[in-house]
């Protein structure tokens, strides 16, 4: 129920530090971080279109060979209180047009630290809302001889959407400027 050619890469995070990657499919750079971590990391990431497969490969770079290091060192110390041991990838991905609200898209993340066994996390299950809701206000009167005015406003979503959140109401006098009535 998902669109591959609307994959885009967002971020990727660890050892408390946040980098946004490209708006586009497919990366392959190395992050300088030398001079706060003696180290450097390559970032290849992205999606394997025909496996629909999404992956993040980071490797530890000692900067002065290019090579990975040769000791324990690596980009995600031990775990701390502070998360200073976590990481993440992140990424969007659209529905296909074709999706309809009660349709879903599942994930799940394979996890391997070096040679180590892989963790399987658990699987993330999306259910679609494809139908926007849908709000008007019901007919005014041609001249209001008053300060005030009632609106009578309606909103629904499609049987089995999310429903309504929340309505915001904007006014407009004249030819002004759109005000947020809160």
């Amino acid at each position: 129920n998902i669109d591959p050619l609307s994959f885009q890469l967002r971020q990727v995070g660890f050892n408390n530090m946040i980098f946004d990657l490209p708006d586009m499919a497919n990366y392959t750079g190395i992050l300088d971080l030398d001079d706060s971590l003696n180290y450097d990391v390559q970032v290849t990431a992205g999606l394997d279109i025909p496996n629909l497969k999404v992956f993040c490969i980071l490797q530890t770079i000692n900067p002065q060979t290019g090579l990975p290091p040769n000791s324990s060192d690596g980009l995600l110390p031990v775990n701390d209180s502070l998360g200073s041991g976590q990481g993440f990838f992140s990424y969007t991905i659209l529905p296909k047009t074709s999706t309809q609200t009660g349709d879903t898209a599942t994930a799940k993340a394979d996890i391997q630290f070096d040679l180590n066994p892989i963790i399987e996390t658990n699987t993330w299950k999306n259910t679609f809302d494809a139908v926007k809701p849908v709000s008007f206000i019901d007919t005014l009167p041609p001249i209001v001889l008053s300060d005030s005015i009632e609106l009578v406003l309606f909103a629904n979503d499609d049987p089995g959407g999310s429903g309504i959140y929340a309505v915001r109401l904007y006014y407009q006098v004249d030819s002004g400027d759109f005000q947020y009535y809160g």
